[in-house]
């Protein structure tokens, strides 16, 4: 084998390797390629699972909104029930000391006509 025989045959073996070399680094990035895909289209899989939880969620808290909203026009309903009714107390209260002293000046009164009564009654006694 000559020289030239050696230099041809070692630049066709480098040549071989650097085609395999770079039919390799195709190859790892196919598959790179591939489980780039994969990761894509699982995170767009979880995207859409997650979307779906979330709009779920969403339901669910305009739900409670909805309640929560119901609930509170109920107690300031009964917290203006209540105030009537608390007015009301106090009217009824005021009523009922205007009552009492109606009555207490009624009994004075008896009492009153009832010493003038007693002191005619005397009177037409002792005549």
């Amino acid at each position: 084998m000559t020289i030239k025989d050696s230099g041809t045959e070692f630049v066709t073996k480098i040549h071989n390797e650097l085609v395999q070399i770079r039919a390799n680094q195709i190859e790892l990035g196919q598959e790179l390629t591939e489980r780039i895909n994969d990761v894509a289209n699982r995170v767009k899989k979880l995207d859409s699972r997650m979307e779906a939880r979330f709009d779920a969620v969403d339901k669910r808290l305009g739900a409670l909104e909805t309640t929560q909203d119901s609930i509170l026009a109920t107690l300031e309903s009964m917290q203006s029930r209540q105030d009537s009714m608390e007015f009301s107390q106090k009217s009824m209260l005021a009523t009922l000391d205007s009552v009492q002293s109606h009555q207490e000046s009624m009994e004075t009164a008896q009492q009153q006509m009832l010493s003038i009564l007693l002191t005619i009654q005397r009177k037409l006694d002792v005549n």
